[in-house]
C-alpha cells in the first residue's frame, strides 16, 4: 500500500538563471519543477493523430518543464516507466472493483501529483506522463471552441450550474503539486475529455463504471483507441490501464451523451456497439447497470 506522505513544496529562486525551483519531497523522492514562462498553444491536435500546436495568442502561463526525477528508488523509476502486470500480487488489487479485476491485464502508476489524471490519459494515449500539461491546454482549447461547454443548461446537468470561468481556471493550472480544486474529476471532465481527442474514455472505479463520448466530433471510419483509466478506491488517485484480450469491453455510455451530443456524433453508439457486447459477455451486470430505456425525442 505504501505510506502516505504530505507534499510541502518549498519555493527557492535561482538567482543566476532567474527561475522558480519548487522542491517536493514525497518520502520516497525528491523533485525539482524549475518553472519558466512558456506560450500556450492556440490550437490543438489529438496526440494520436498529428500532435499538438505549439502557438499561442492567448497570453503567457506559467508551466513547469520537464520533471527532473531522482534516480535513486529503483521502485519508483519502474513505476515511473513500466506497465505492471495486474494479479493479485499486485499491491492495488485490493483497490480494483472486484468485478472488474479479472478483464485488467496491466497497471501503470503515474505521479501522485494532483496531476495524476492527466498523466495517467497521457499514458494510456501511448505518451510520457510528462506530457500532463499538453493534456491540460489541449482541453481548454477544445472547452474555448465547442460552444457545449458554454451551455447553461449542460454546465447544469454535469458541473453543478458552475460558471465556465471556473471549469477554465480549473484546467488552466501549471504548477505541482495541483491543489483539489485543479485535479481532474468524473463525471464533469468525461464529455470534454473525450471531445478533446475524438475518442472513447473509460473510467472505471467503485462507484462509477461509464464510457464517455465525444459529443461534438463524429467517429469517422476509424476509431482512436480509448483512453482508460482507474480510479482507485479511497485514494482518489488515477493510473492508466489495459484491458486483457483484442476486444476492450465499454460500460454504459453516459446518459449526458444521448442528450447533449450533436448529430454528427451519432456514430459513436454504433462504433462501440461490439465494446458494449463484450462488457456484457465478460462483466456481470449490476442492477444499477441493468439497460434503461431512453427516449431521445423528450430529453
Amino acid at each position: 500500500m505504501g505510506k502516505k506522505t504530505s507534499l510541502k513544496p518549498a519555493k527557492h529562486i535561482n538567482e543566476k538563471e532567474k527561475e522558480l525551483i519548487i522542491i517536493e519531497d514525497s518520502g520516497d523522492k525528491v523533485v525539482k519543477y524549475p518553472t519558466t514562462v512558456v506560450d500556450t498553444p492556440n490550437s490543438f491536435k489529438p496526440p494520436g493523430n498529428k500532435g499538438i500546436a505549439e502557438d499561442d495568442t492567448r497570453g503567457d502561463i506559467e508551466v513547469p518543464d520537464i520533471l527532473e526525477k531522482e534516480q535513486d528508488d529503483e521502485e519508483v523509476q519502474q513505476r515511473a516507466n513500466h506497465w505492471h502486470e495486474f494479479n493479485q500480487d499486485h499491491k492495488h488489487w485490493e483497490l480494483v472493483p472486484k468485478d472488474i479485476r479479472a478483464v485488467i491485464s496491466s497497471i501503470r502508476n503515474v505521479n501522485g501529483d494532483g496531476h495524476c489524471g492527466f498523466r495517467a490519459a497521457a499514458v494510456s494515449m501511448g505518451q510520457g506522463e510528462d506530457s500532463w500539461p499538453q493534456i491540460r491546454k489541449a482541453m481548454l482549447q477544445e472547452m474555448k471552441d465547442q460552444p457545449i461547454y458554454r451551455n447553461q443548461s449542460y454546465l447544469e446537468a454535469v458541473a453543478d450550474s458552475a460558471p465556465y470561468s471556473r471549469l477554465e481556471a480549473t484546467l488552466n493550472y501549471f504548477r505541482s503539486p495541483a491543489k483539489f480544486n485543479n485535479w481532474i474529476k468524473f463525471p464533469l471532465h468525461g464529455d470534454l475529455l473525450a471531445d478533446t481527442f475524438q475518442r472513447p474514455v473509460i473510467y472505471i472505479t467503485e462507484s462509477m463504471k461509464i464510457t464517455f463520448l465525444p459529443l461534438s466530433h463524429g467517429a469517422g471510419p476509424s476509431t482512436n483507441p480509448p483512453i482508460l483509466l482507474l480510479c482507485l478506491e479511497g485514494h482518489y488517485h488515477y493510473n492508466a490501464f489495459k484491458f486483457d484480450g483484442e476486444i476492450y469491453p465499454a460500460p454504459s455510455v453516459s446518459s449526458h451523451w444521448y442528450k447533449w451530443r450533436k448529430d454528427v456524433a451519432k456514430d459513436w453508439e454504433k462504433s462501440i456497439l461490439l465494446n458494449r457486447d463484450e462488457w456484457k459477455r465478460r462483466i456481470p451486470q449490476q442492477p444499477s447497470e441493468l439497460p434503461v430505456v431512453v427516449d431521445v425525442e423528450y430529453l
